[in-house]
């Protein structure tokens, strides 16, 4: 499929992907705190987010926070 997006992950990271996006949707429901990330999780995610933004716009404005259309 042209308009497919597919990244691949290692177990440990999908896990904390999982995990990330499971808890900051429970503790915005809850109206709770979101708690940090450890260092591993964040730089392993961070690499996901660019990875990921890299897939939709082909690396061109692919900054943290820069949504392009």
């Amino acid at each position: 499929m042209a308009d497919e997006v597919v990244l691949r992950m290692d177990r440990v990271t999908a896990r904390y992907l999982a995990d990330m996006l499971h808890n900051v949707g429970e503790h915005l429901a809850a109206g709770q705190n979101i708690e940090p990330m450890s260092t591993d999780e964040s730089q392993r995610l961070g690499q996901v987010l660019r990875d990921l933004w890299a897939a939709l716009d082909g690396g061109f404005g692919a900054h943290a926070g820069h949504k392009t259309p």
